[in-house]
């Protein structure tokens, strides 16, 4: 379950890349009066976006984003309003899918392994040592070569599943390769 929504991370990842990246190229179908402007907020958006879940999970990060969808509509809507192109149409739909792209990130980041199955992971995990206590007992020996290996089996595991919960801590990190590249094609925000 961890691995598989690791992997859906990391999908997303691509994806709001690709969708913010299309969306900045169709900013060459707004009037040059909102160009460069639009152009800077998403520049903005990319690099926060590209800070990871710190960044954007952050209420600062995920009231900044909201600000930055909500400048970048605004625009959208007086291009719409002046000249109702279909050019103006393709650059609303790639602004729609970054803006449904954010929100399924987010939510992918909330998404974690629930308390439940940590608790049954932690039940079986007493269970199989106290299997093998009673295997001892019966046995009237102890094997600390048994005991070392369970340990050294169990404890990865559970730091494995961890650390594949959390999108940006631990070891295995979801990579924000794909907007990093996107921001040095596009170039950082001009304050």
């Amino acid at each position: 379950m961890a691995a598989s929504r690791f992997d859906n991370r990391k999908q997303i990842v691509l994806q709001e890349a690709n969708a913010i990246g299309t969306t900045y190229l169709r900013t060459d179908f707004l009037p040059e009066s909102s160009r460069e402007a639009a152009r800077n907020l998403l520049r903005e958006y990319t690099a926060l976006r590209a800070g990871g879940e710190a960044s954007f999970m952050s209420p600062e990060g995920m009231s900044r984003a909201s600000a930055i969808h909500d400048q970048l509509w605004a625009i959208a809507a007086d291009t719409e309003a002046s000249a109702d192109t279909v050019a103006t149409g393709l650059f609303i739909q790639s602004l729609n899918e970054m803006i449904d792209l954010d929100a399924t990130r987010v939510i992918a980041n909330r998404n974690r392994i629930s308390d439940s199955i940590w608790f049954m992971l932690f039940v079986v995990a007493i269970f199989s040592m106290v299997d093998v206590g009673y295997q001892f007992g019966l046995a009237g020996s102890r094997s600390w070569a048994v005991t070392i290996f369970l340990v050294l089996v169990f404890t990865p595991v559970f730091i494995l599943i961890a650390d594949l919960d959390r999108p940006q801590a631990g070891v295995v990190q979801v990579s924000q390769q794909a907007l990093l590249d996107l921001l040095n094609k596009i170039g950082t925000p001009v304050p």
